[in-house]
């Protein structure tokens, strides 16, 4: 079928937009309202994010002797703190850079959501590494639970999304250099 003009409803129900009324980020973002209920949603999540890291890190520094890299008993306890930070709360801050900032230039978002997303992908792989060396120091076999394996495919995805990401600014930045 023919694609209906002005908005109307498709065949499927799906509301079928003519091709030039789609629009930038950028107009969506300056004609976006201000949501008062965004912010206490964002103030929510940062707030229970930093309590549960927190907590993470008292169940390890309390509870479990501390953190430290070369001791073999406590270096494990590297491992949930970090993964905490970089793969639920930097990774879910990075995500939510661009709604936070729309009002804020694409670039500097595109920066901060990049840096975020980095720096979160550091503090995972010690994490991982951690880990793996705790394991090799105790002799204990790797990758021997479903809890190993989600993880490290959850951390190969990211990794890969991020090589992906890079890929895609390199061949835009070579892209615009031909023209």
């Amino acid at each position: 079928g023919e694609a209906r003009r002005g908005g109307q409803a498709g065949s499927a129900g799906f509301l079928l937009l003519p091709v030039a009324s789609v629009c930038s980020m950028e107009d969506l973002a300056a004609s976006a309202p201000s949501s008062v209920g965004l912010t206490y949603m964002v103030v929510a999540s940062q707030t229970l994010g930093l309590a549960v890291i927190l907590a993470t890190g008292a169940w390890m520094g309390v509870y479990r002797g501390g953190l430290a890299w070369e001791s073999s008993e406590l270096q494990f306890n590297v491992h949930p703190l970090c993964m905490m930070v970089g793969m639920v709360f930097l990774q879910g801050d990075a995500l939510l850079v661009y709604r936070i900032f729309r009002k804020e230039s694409k670039r500097s978002t595109k920066i901060l959501h990049g840096l975020l997303h980095a720096v979160a992908l550091v503090i995972a792989l010690v994490g991982l590494i951690a880990v793996f060396e705790y394991h090799k120091k105790k002799g204990f076999p790797n990758m021997y639970s479903l809890h190993s394996w989600c993880g490290i495919a959850a951390f190969s995805f990211y990794w890969l999304q991020e090589k992906r990401s890079e890929a895609g600014k390199r061949f835009k930045v070579t892209n615009s250099l031909q023209r």
